[in-house]
C-alpha cells in the first residue's frame, strides 16, 4: 500500500418495490489514518435495482512499521418506506513493509508481502494449487524444516476469493521450483471447505492427494510435523487443543526442506486477488517421535516399535517413563528399559 490510496463503496438497492431514501455512507479508518471524501457520500433517493458509489482518498500514517494490514469499514444508513436500514461492509488491505532478511519470499501469483515482528501478510492472486497448477506466494525459511521438526502458525484472516482459496503452511524441497520440486505438502484454511491437507504422493512435484476437515472454520492455528517422509497435519482453534487431520507419506523429501506460510486465491482462472494474514511462524524440534518399520504392519510378523524422546529444554529430564498401548490380544515385549530414563539437554533417547 502506498502513502495514499482510493477506497470505493457501492450501495445496491435490491428492494424491487421501494426506493431507498436518505442514504448516507460513512468510511471508518484505523487510528492514524486520515480520510477525505472525493465524491458525495449521500443520496436523497436510490431507485429499485439502482446503485450509488462513493469514493474516499485514504492517507496512511508516516510510521507504518507496526502494521501488516489495515481494516476499513463502511456503514450505510437509509430508509425503505417507513423502515430504517443499516448495512456494514469491510475490507482489509496490505500495508507493505519489508520482510526481515532472515526470511525469503517467492511469488507465482503476483504476490505482495509484509511483515511486522511476528505478523505476516501476503496479498496475491493465483488460479489454483492442484496437479499442474502451482500458483502460490510464500514467506519462508530456506531448508528450515528438519526431518523431526514442527512448523506452526495462526491464520488470522483470509479473503474469500474462491471456495478453495488457501492460506496456511507449505513445505517443499525447493519452494522456488514451481513445478518440479518433490517433498511438497501444505495444510491450509479454506473459506468453504474447512482445513485442507494436500500433498504430492508420488514425488513428481505436483499436488495429487488431499483430505479436508469441514469442522475447521474461522481463524485457526495450523501445525505440520515431520518424521522423515511422514508428515502429520493438525489444527486448533486455541493453539492448545489440537485435532489431527492426517499423517501422510511424502516421497522424495530431503533431510531439510523449505517451509513457511503461503496463500493462493484459487480464483479458477479469474482475476480476483486477496489477502491472507498470519500470526507467528515458528519451527521447533518435536519432543517425541514414534518410529515404525512399516507404514502397514504385516499379519503375524513381529515388528519393532521405537519411541524417540527429544529433550528440547536446557536442563536434563529425569525418570522418564514410556509405555506402549496396543489393541486387545496384541502382545508387547520390552527390548530396552522403559522406566527411569534420563535424557540430557537437547539430547535424544
Amino acid at each position: 500500500m502506498i502513502k495514499k490510496t482510493t477506497i470505493s463503496a457501492t450501495f445496491t438497492n435490491e428492494n424491487g418495490i421501494t426506493a431507498a431514501e436518505n442514504l448516507q455512507l460513512k468510511l471508518n479508518v484505523p487510528k492514524g489514518f486520515t480520510v477525505e471524501a472525493k465524491t458525495p457520500e449521500s443520496a436523497e433517493k436510490v431507485a429499485q435495482g439502482a446503485t450509488f458509489t462513493a469514493e474516499w482518498e485514504v492517507s496512511a500514517p508516516d510510521d507504518r512499521s507496526e502494521l501488516t494490514t489495515a481494516k476499513f469499514t463502511v456503514r450505510a444508513a437509509f430508509k425503505n418506506g417507513n423502515q430504517t436500514g443499516n448495512e456494514t461492509g469491510e475490507a482489509r488491505v496490505l500495508i507493505e513493509n519489508d520482510v526481515d532478511k532472515n526470511y525469503k519470499t517467492i511469488s507465482f501469483n503476483d504476490a505482495t508481502f509484509s511483515q511486522s515482528g511476528d505478523d505476516f501478510a501476503i496479498h496475491g492472486a493465483g488460479n489454483d494449487m492442484w496437479k499442474s497448477k502451482n500458483n502460490y506466494g510464500a514467506i519462508y525459511k530456506k531448508s528450515a524444516l528438519g526431518s523431526t521438526d514442527t512448523i506452526t502458525t495462526k491464520v488470522v484472516h483470509q479473503d474469500r476469493t474462491g471456495p478453495y482459496a488457501r492460506a496456511g503452511i507449505v513445505a517443499r524441497n525447493d519452494l522456488t521450483d514451481q513445478n518440479g520440486s518433490a517433498g511438497y505438502i501444505n495444510i491450509a484454511v479454506t473459506p468453504d471447505h474447512g482445513c485442507m491437507l494436500s500433498w504430492d504422493s508420488d514425488g513428481d512435484g505436483k499436488l495429487d492427494s488431499k483430505k479436508n476437515v469441514t469442522s475447521c472454520n474461522g481463524a485457526q492455528y495450523l501445525r505440520l510435523s515431520r518424521n522423515g517422509s511422514l508428515y502429520t497435519a493438525s489444527s486448533s482453534a486455541d493453539g492448545k487443543h489440537w485435532n489431527e487431520i492426517d499423517t501422510v507419506f511424502v516421497p522424495g523429501s530431503k533431510e531439510n526442506v523449505d517451509a513457511g506460510v503461503f496463500m493462493t486465491a484459487a480464483n479458477g482462472s479469474g482475476d480476483s486477488s486477496g489477502l491472507a494474514q498470519f500470526e507467528g511462524f515458528t519451527v521447533e524440534p518435536q519432543p517425541f517421535l514414534l518410529e515404525l518399520p512399516h507404514r502397514k504392519i504385516p499379519t503375524e510378523v513381529p515388528v519393532n516399535v521405537t519411541a524417540v524422546f527429544q529433550n528440547v529444554e536446557n536442563q536434563a529430564i529425569q525418570d522418564l517413563t514410556a509405555s506402549l498401548d496396543v489393541p486387545d490380544s496384541w502382545k508387547v515385549e520390552e527390548i530396552t528399559p522403559t522406566k527411569g530414563i534420563q535424557v540430557g539437554p537437547h539430547k535424544k533417547n
